[in-house]
């Protein structure tokens, strides 16, 4: 009997702390995703169980196909659960809980929506009386919002007044809320190009919007094809990359063709010439007006000709020893598409290599640098599943790194055989660490970690705004040699929504410091992206101090072919190097750079 009292009383806590919704109707809420490329469509509630039956209704689908176990589920905050569900083709209704009194039944009638950017226009096409609420996100900062209502199943937006403002590349956040009960919210960019050339070497990368890949062409001067371009999607938000299909040389005057549903345009590619005048003054020729951009080093500098139309620059800092420099000449056009070329030019005009770095990478550091890494140790298991993180210690002091980012790091997990990751870390290689808890997993906890030679002096972790998986960002101020800095690393998430919010959260919290720092971390992103852009926006890229390859991560290949884990610094820094280093011990490759703080060189 006292049992039987003791387990209602436990029974009646329970349900008194339940929020007030959690047995009706109202709670569920259905999500649609779309990013152009790829969609998801997510159930959200806090009801307790950790399934929800579904029911799929429409021509061709079963009426007795009920899916008990949703694809994925994930924590949104403590009172919600998020579901992503793989609905079949041709399903009109889904209806959750089935034949019981929770039952809800939402009709499925997708929105359209095109964007035309030669007319500056969005036509939507959608239930009536749907709230359409567009925000875009200018690549100068800020945002502007346009709201409207669907009537007669359409709805016709000119974008037209923004036009001095929009660039391609922008992003365009549109979010349908419709009268039947779900929300629709579609991520995508106006289009945007880089052309790329290296010699006779051509690439171009940008982003597509309108669901299909574009099709590219490579034109003669009289528009005549010479070649179609093999396009390929590098990831889910709409990235991708296009190569001329027939190997041919590359002349000033050639254009790009680009074609998608609603928008073509074709950019000349423009002649540009380069020479040095003794060993240190660099004169370029341009058939494109106005200012330049120019690569050298690790700086970005913007030149602008003078009255014979030249534009002349000194190289600073550089030792023409080796008879060779390279460096990358471009300019943003006025749609905001770009144009990058590469030059190796030796003080005999020829091209005989690349140029040759005075540092020895991996054999010695520079005095009063700072070898720093970033890597995504996939809680210490090959691609294979084998125990990697004995080999990762070694590799650590082999490399002889004084601060180390680590993302996929585990504590007491079940999968990674109840390891404390980070401490056998931090013990096999004699530094200090601190962890910074993302989410549970079985019998653990995962999450990012950094290992420092110097002393860690306070340290913080940030959750960041997360719709499918708690991400975070720890932050940890380490001592110098006397001089503090800031090393912040973070995981941002696989939705392309969240990393945008992940990455103005990561960004608002470094500008509010007062001392020099060093972000580490996989952002899921390549480097085109709105995401990494915001990151990296007004500070330095290790990778710009290497002509080496800098893809860190295999997308549908043996080998890294994506760019997605990075170290960026404050402008205090002076960046020396970076280089991928090829092992096999995660899915991610290890990141490694040296950096030099700049009142301290020589001994400053």
């Amino acid at each position: 009997m006292k049992k039987t009292v003791v387990f209602a009383l436990i029974l009646f806590i329970i349900i008194s702390f339940l929020p007030d919704n959690a047995w009706t109707e109202a709670n569920f809420r259905v999500i649609f995703e779309d990013n152009g490329p790829t969609s998801n469509i997510f159930v959200e509630t806090s009801l307790l169980s950790n399934n929800i039956p579904v029911l799929y209704e429409g021509k061709g689908v079963s009426e007795s196909e009920v899916l008990t176990s949703p694809f994925e589920m994930s924590y949104v905050d403590v009172k919600k659960k998020r579901f992503v569900l793989n609905v079949p083709e041709g399903t009109d209704n889904i209806l959750l809980y089935p034949y019981t009194n929770r039952e809800k039944k939402i009709s499925i009638i997708m929105p359209e929506i095109f964007i035309n950017p030669i007319k500056k226009e969005f036509l939507i096409k959608g239930i009536d009386e749907s709230i359409v609420n567009i925000r875009f996100i200018l690549q100068k900062g800020g945002t502007y919002t346009i709201q409207n209502v669907i009537k007669n199943g359409k709805l016709e937006l000119s974008y037209k007044p923004l036009e001095n403002v929009l660039k391609e590349g922008t992003t365009v956040n549109i979010d349908i809320l419709s009268p039947t009960g779900y929300e629709y919210i579609s991520i995508r960019r106006l289009p945007y190009i880089a052309v790329n050339l290296d010699e006779d070497w051509l690439a171009v990368t940008g982003y597509y919007f309108n669901k299909k890949l574009p099709k590219l062409y490579l034109l003669d001067e009289k528009g005549r094809t010479l070649s179609a371009m093999q396009v390929e999607a590098w990831d889910e938000n709409g990235y991708f990359e296009a190569r001329p299909l027939k190997n041919i040389p590359i002349k000033a005057g050639y254009e790009i063709y680009y074609k998608e549903d609603f928008y073509n345009f074709k950019f000349t590619i423009p002649e540009i010439n380069a020479s040095l005048e003794g060993t240190k003054n660099l004169i370029l020729y341009s058939s494109r007006n106005g200012a330049m951009m120019l690569k050298i080093d690790d700086r970005i500098l913007k030149i602008s000709p003078d009255e014979d139309g030249l534009y002349k620059y000194t190289i600073t800092g550089n030792s023409m020893d080796d008879n060779m420099i390279e460096f990358n000449v471009g300019y943003i056009s006025e749609a905001g598409n770009e144009f990058w070329q590469t030059f190796k030019l030796g003080q005999d005009q020829e091209d005989q290599g690349t140029m040759i770095s005075n540092l020895s990478f991996i054999e010695g550091k520079v005095v009063n640098g700072l070898r720093v890494m970033s890597y995504n140790i996939h809680h210490g298991a090959t691609k294979d599943g084998e125990d990697s993180i004995d080999k990762i210690a070694a590799l650590i002091k082999e490399v002889n790194a004084d601060i180390i980012g680590l993302q996929e790091v585990d504590r007491f997990a079940a999968r990674s055989n109840f390891k404390d990751q980070v401490k056998m870390l931090a013990e096999k290689t004699g530094m200090e660490y601190i962890f910074g808890k993302t989410v549970n997993v079985p019998t653990g906890i995962t999450g990012n970690a950094i290992l420092s030679r110097y002393p860690i002096i306070a340290e913080d972790n940030f959750l960041l705004p997360s719709l499918i998986e708690q991400r975070a960002f720890i932050l940890g101020r380490i001592d110098i040699n006397g001089e503090e800095i800031e090393v912040g690393v973070s995981h941002l998430g696989l939705n392309n929504y969240e990393r945008i919010k992940q990455a103005e959260t990561v960004k608002s919290i470094v500008n509010s410091l007062n001392k020099e720092y060093i972000l580490i971390g996989d952002l899921n992103s390549t480097y085109l992206s709105r995401e990494v852009r915001t990151l990296s926006e007004g500070i330095k890229d290790t990778v710009k101090a290497s002509s080496i390859s800098a893809n860190t991560f295999a997308y549908g290949s043996p080998e890294p072919n994506v760019r997605i884990d990075y170290i960026f610094t404050s402008n205090g820094f002076d960046i020396l190097s970076h280089k991928v280093i090829n092992v096999n011990y995660s899915d991610h490759m290890p990141v490694v750079a040296d950096v030099i703080i700049k009142n301290r060189e020589n001994g400053k």
